[in-house]
């Protein structure tokens, strides 16, 4: 044995250095990926300090929740535009206050539609109410939570801006919690797909919106950050 270890003790010392070596580097990467966990956490579950700055109490979104609509939608082949809307709003006011859209000619959508609301033309929230039932205002979807999917012919958006309906063909809607009559927001995002519910492309976009009600109200309603997305 003494012979055999003696012939044989560079060999061994360089088994149980490399051995050492890397309990040393597993140590190492074993630290490192728990600091990145708490500096993780530490992001995904930071607060706000001062509620009087949460712009979910005014109906607003913050730009936080805008870059998290736009991240998640705006790569979706079959998404060609996003909006947040306000449910109540008067004559004068206009209720879509962000969106994104792909195609110029969805844009008019927007620009006709602040241009109507400035005018003094447009509906109030208690006049649309008397006027149609297939507004967001007051529905289902709008008291619940609901999210909903469904042609475009069932809302007004063709008269608003005419041609868009032959890019888009479905219109999907989410209110943001909490759902009741003092906070009214929801996030419209506008499909180039048909409205078949029982498809995977429009399942993945009720997900989406599904993520977006959450994280929408954990952050500017309750001033705690659950999207890890940098």
């Amino acid at each position: 044995m003494k012979d055999y270890l003696q012939k044989n003790i560079t060999l061994l010392s360089a088994v149980l250095g490399g051995a050492f070596v890397v309990i040393f580097i597993l140590l190492v990467l074993l630290v490192a990926a728990r600091e990145l966990q708490q500096k993780t956490l530490q992001r995904v579950d930071q607060t706000v300090t001062s509620t009087a700055d949460l712009p979910g109490k005014k109906n607003q979104l913050s730009d936080r929740s805008k870059y998290e609509i736009e991240t998640l939608l705006r790569d979706n082949q079959h998404v060609a535009s996003a909006y947040a809307t306000r449910i109540h709003y008067g004559k004068t006011e206009n209720p879509i206050f962000f969106h994104f859209t792909k195609y110029p000619q969805i844009e008019a959508l927007f620009t006709n539609y602040d241009a109507l609301q400035k005018s003094g033309k447009g509906f109030s929230s208690d006049e649309l109410d008397k006027q149609s039932k297939i507004s967001l205002r007051n529905t289902e979807e709008a008291k619940n939570g609901l999210i909903k999917c469904g042609p475009i012919a069932n809302t007004n958006i063709p008269k608003l801006a005419p041609g868009v309906d032959k890019i888009v063909k479905t219109v999907c809607r989410a209110t943001i919690p909490p759902f009741d009559e003092n906070v009214n927001l929801a996030i419209v995002v506008l499909l180039t797909i048909p409205p078949n519910m029982a498809t995977n492309d429009i399942q993945e976009i009720r997900r989406v919106l599904l993520q977006l009600q959450i994280d929408i109200y954990n952050r500017d309603f309750q001033g705690r950050e659950t999207w890890a997305h940098i």
